[in-house]
């Protein structure tokens, strides 16, 4: 279904799956993306959001020189799991936890109330 998340996405889901969605938009755009999903969702939907988070500490990690590329290239940033708890809570959805994967990717797991 082709659409514009800026602005809606389809409403009566109870799964939503945003993967490396939010680096790409600043804090702003990604609370409103967030906020349209928690919107549309029915109470008690599971959202999911699928990025690589940013470590507590510098490691060797693609994580450091996708966040620089997506500082110089788009609006969009890497983010720390306390960053996006806090994107999370601004939208008006639960955050509940981080799943880490094998790989460079985590999933972001929240409800909506």
């Amino acid at each position: 279904m082709a659409g514009d998340f800026l602005k809606e996405v389809p409403a009566g889901g109870d799964l939503y799956i945003l993967k490396a969605i939010l680096h790409d938009w600043d804090d702003d755009k990604s609370v409103t993306i967030l906020q349209n999903v928690q919107r549309a969702a029915r109470p008690g939907a599971r959202v999911l959001v699928v990025e690589m988070i940013v470590p507590p500490t510098v490691t060797l990690s693609p994580v450091h020189l996708l966040d620089l590329d997506m500082l110089v290239v788009l609006d969009g940033r890497q983010r720390t799991e306390t960053e996006l708890a806090a994107l999370f809570e601004k939208a008006g959805l639960r955050f509940d936890r981080v799943v880490p994967t094998r790989g460079f990717f985590s999933i972001v797991e929240g409800t909506r109330p």
